[in-house]
This record gives C-alpha cells, structure tokens and sequence, in this order.
C-alpha cells in the first residue's frame, strides 16, 4: 500500500505548499519570489524558482485574481469567426497579450444580437 503522502499527490497539480516544502522556504517567500518582490534574497529566489520548473508548477489564476482583484484576462468578441480577417486579428491580438503577462478569452456570435449580449454577460462576470 502507498505511504498516505504519496497518495494524497498522486495525479494532483503541484500547488505553492508543494514549491515552498521542496525549496525548504514559507508560501510567503514563494508568492513573493513568484511576484517580483525585492524582499526575497537571490539565494532564497534561486530555490524557488528551481522548485518551480522541478514540479512544472503553475500559479493558480484563480486565486491569484481573488489575492490581487486583477484577472489578467482580455476578451476579444468577433462577428463570424471564420471570416479571414479574424483570424490574424485574433493572433496579433494573444501575442501582443501573452508579452504583457495575459490571457485572452475569444468568442464568435455568428451575427446573432442574442449570442453577443450572452459573450458580453460572461465576460464581464469572468473579466471584473
């Protein structure tokens, strides 16, 4: 039978306790590692970031937008999706984005009014 350790993380994305127990630091120092903070020692940031590429950890957007009342979210509603102009609108779009530190949410309404008003509901619940 498994150690009780090993199953409880078994097919379970890293979280920032798992960064913080393999760099022998506090979920403090990674969140502050992971946000820039000057507060946190080159050594200290070393480990973390070493801890972070070993498990392949991705910060959690969910509770970072509830932490810092931002999303980092865009959201882009076109007409008719496979209208040529689109797609390469689409892709400036998420690059230029993606170089800022965010994602981008993209909907078509096929020209429907009532498909657009519904794009425009979510948005607004996902994005503020």
């Amino acid at each position: 039978m498994p150690r009780k350790s090993a199953r409880k993380t078994a097919g379970k994305l890293p979280d920032i306790r798992a960064v913080a127990a393999v760099a022998k630091v506090s979920i403090a120092t990674v969140s502050r590692t992971i946000n820039g903070s000057p507060l946190v020692s080159d050594r200290l940031s070393k480990r973390v970031w070493q801890a972070i590429k070993q498990l392949n950890y991705l910060p959690n957007t969910h509770a970072r937008t509830l932490v810092s009342g931002r999303s980092r979210l865009l959201g882009i509603i076109v007409e008719n999706i496979t209208n040529p102009f689109f797609p390469e609108l689409i892709q400036s779009f998420e690059e230029i984005a993606v170089a800022r530190g965010y994602e981008i949410l993209v909907s078509s309404t096929n020209s429907d009014p009532a498909v657009l008003e519904r794009h425009q509901d979510r948005y607004t619940q996902q994005l503020f």
